[in-house]
């Protein structure tokens, strides 16, 4: 949980592999523990033992068997290489279906509107059979590398069988010492092929591991110093030098996602937004707007450039403490499995947050009339992400979750675009009244969300074309203006 938001932009880190990795993998490193290890541990001293026993009774015919037991290992290691380069195709299959059956129950409307449903079976199904071919070569490769280790036992104990006829006609040894040799040996011999019947296990084990190694092992760039007293002497540094807002300055900024990293999402780009100013973010889809809330919210390190919160490099600050200053509400609300209580209270870990204080939240949010109305008020469930709630219930939470935080930065990414005109306006005012002292950056299309803020900065291309307040930039006549005139606004 305290990666990189690059760690998670990675293909092999999506949420259903992730997913895979702690369930399923945990489960395989299961099974190669209790009994299936006691059991090769038994088989291990009782081929030493019997290796041991058939020297000390028949040393000719001992050494010429156990000269072929590397044999049968080899041929077990090779059985166990080869399905562990199957099993890890056969698992990529799994991680592609459960990730294919996660987008069509997630877009379940979506695909009910287009008429999908029977073309995305045949799809599901598909995926399924590339699935079942690779399990069964699996199996067969499995199963013929084991008939090939057990008919080098049978050949050990043919060889076992004349060889020991000779030593008997000889009259080198005694019957009895030939098949006491011949038991220890072979027995040991055909132990060491069981021990490979362990192969499929051991290779899910072998590939599990990895897998969660490297999951564990990644580590992250941003520092995450938990319980850290320094950390709380810097947030309390940058919160008691403006006991409302704070001071923000992107220094020429230039930065690149590190799933995209040819194309710039950010280029030289500087800014300063003076303690308690509001500062609004607009420009074309893919313009930088939204990654200066990232960078701003610590998710990503720039490439180049600072991004500095009351004069200190954020990069030196702790991101826990820091982050306790901020207060995101994006264009998609996230919702927890819980109560609208638990929802908007979510964050306030270092206090009690008492109802009354909810229902304020709630209310500056426009939402309290909806909770009021519940049979169960703030104690009702909202479902699995949120699914017992309509989009702008959801983005009001949100909201209020937000204001209760009482941040030194707001950080507003679209935060009323699911917002019918009244609710929107009713929010707006009430975020127009909090805004008031405190630092905030806005995000927004709707050019008639952010025309009282105080600086407007349009951007394209991750870089800043224009910046001013509405009315400076409307007499400009440049890009703002254009674009209010086909809003339609004036």
């Amino acid at each position: 949980m305290i990666q990189d938001m690059a760690f998670f932009d990675e293909p092999a880190n999506t949420t259903n592999a992730l997913s895979n990795v702690l369930s399923n993998s945990t489960d395989d490193l299961a099974g190669m523990g209790g009994p299936v290890m006691g059991g090769i541990f038994t088989f291990i001293l009782t081929i030493l033992g019997g290796i041991i026993l058939s020297l000390v009774v028949c040393w000719k015919l001992a050494l010429l068997c156990t000269a072929t037991i590397p044999i049968v290992v080899a041929c077990g290691w090779l059985r166990l290489q080869i399905l562990n380069a199957f099993d890890t195709k056969v698992r990529q299959s799994g991680i592609d279906s459960a990730a294919y059956a996660g987008e069509l129950i997630g877009s379940v409307r979506t695909v009910a509107s287009l008429g999908l449903e029977e073309y995305s079976m045949r799809q599901y199904d598909s995926i399924l059979a590339q699935r079942s071919a690779k399990s069964l070569q699996s199996i067969l490769s499995a199963s013929s590398l084991y008939a090939a280790s057990q008919s080098v036992v049978y050949l050990c104990a043919a060889l076992v069988f004349w060889y020991g006829g000779q030593l008997i006609a000889d009259r080198e040894y005694s019957t009895f010492q030939v098949y006491v040799c011949f038991v220890s040996l072979i027995s040991g011999s055909q132990i060491a092929g069981s021990i490979f019947t362990f192969a499929p296990d051991a290779s899910k084990a072998m590939h599990a591991s990895q897998e969660l190694d490297k999951v564990m092992q990644a580590k992250p760039k941003i520092n995450h110093a938990f319980g850290n007293a320094e950390a709380e002497t810097e947030k309390h540094d940058i919160q008691a030098q403006h006991p409302k807002g704070c001071r923000i300055e992107f220094e020429d900024v230039t930065f690149s996602y590190p799933s995209r990293p040819d194309r710039l999402a950010l280029n030289n780009f500087s800014i300063i937004v003076e303690p308690g100013q509001t500062l609004a973010l607009i420009g074309q889809t893919g313009s930088g707007k939204s990654t200066c809330v990232s960078l701003l919210e610590r998710f990503y390190e720039p490439d180049l450039g600072r991004v500095l919160v009351d004069r200190h490099d954020i990069t030196e600050l702790d991101v826990n403490a820091y982050r306790q200053t901020i207060s995101l509400v994006s264009q998609e609300s996230i919702m927890f499995s819980g109560t609208i209580r638990e929802n908007i209270a979510v964050g306030q870990v270092e206090r009690e947050v008492s109802d009354p204080e909810i229902m304020e939240a709630c209310r500056q949010a426009s939402i309290i009339n909806f909770v009021q109305s519940l049979p169960e008020g703030l104690s009702t469930l909202v479902g699995t992400s949120g699914n017992m709630l309509s989009g702008g219930q959801k983005q009001r939470i949100a909201i209020a979750r937000a204001f209760l935080r009482k941040p030194k930065i707001l950080l507003l990414d679209e935060a009323t675009s699911a917002l019918d005109t009244e609710s929107e306006a009713i929010v707006q005012a009430e975020m127009d009244t909090i805004r008031r002292g405190r630092t905030t950056i806005m995000v927004a299309h709707r050019l008639s969300t952010i025309r009282n803020a105080d600086v407007i900065c349009v951007m394209k291309n991750g870089m800043l074309i224009e910046s001013g307040s509405h009315h400076e930039l409307m007499s400009l006549r440049g890009k703002y203006w254009e674009m209010v005139g086909m809003q339609n606004l004036h």
